[in-house]
């Protein structure tokens, strides 16, 4: 059984790889989706810093607000036995819609507002209103829901086929048999 500290940074150790893994996946799927490509400057630039703008936000959070035990918890009111691939797939939907809003509102909001970067999608909202242009807030809230559902069905295969392999480098980090 393990103790407060432990259980503490073994939670977080599970969603820092998680969150990793989850940041990588949006920051090319985010640039092939919105500009129609993968460059070397994608490599180079975007993925390093909004895998790491999702992973200390998405790790954070994750921990804090207990993020996989609510999920648990939604997923046996749903039905799903413990211990079940039901329960791993119930679970693994909500934690993608939560991580998804949070982490991609993060890495948008950092990104611009922090590092200059344009909105993505910023050009599908030009012209979107005839009677006004679309403000910061318009291009903020496009660029942070938009790609969500383009996202989300990526990131929720990554996490299912990566969560075992989480949780056995977070057992295996911590020294806790899996027997």
């Amino acid at each position: 059984m393990m103790t407060g500290f432990k259980k503490l940074f073994f939670i977080l150790s599970i969603n820092v790889w998680v969150s990793i893994i989850i940041s990588v996946v949006v920051s090319i799927y985010m640039a092939v989706a919105f500009d129609g490509f993968v460059d070397i400057t994608t490599f180079k630039m975007v993925v390093p810093m909004c895998t790491a703008i999702g992973t200390v936000v998405g790790s954070l959070f994750a921990t804090i607000f207990n993020v996989g035990g609510f999920c648990t918890v939604v997923a046996h009111k749903l039905g799903a036995k413990p211990g079940t691939p039901g329960e791993v797939l119930i679970r693994n939907m909500a934690v993608i819609t939560i991580m998804l809003l949070i982490m991609n509102f993060a890495i948008t909001a950092i990104t611009h507002y922090y590092f200059g970067a344009p909105f993505s999608g910023a050009k599908a909202m030009m012209g979107a209103s005839v009677l006004r242009p679309p403000t910061d807030l318009d291009l903020l809230l496009n660029a942070w829901f938009r790609p969500i559902p383009f996202l989300w069905g990526p990131c929720y295969v990554v996490s299912i086929i990566v969560d075992p392999i989480c949780m056995w480098l977070s057992f295996k980090m911590f020294g806790i048999s899996t027997k």
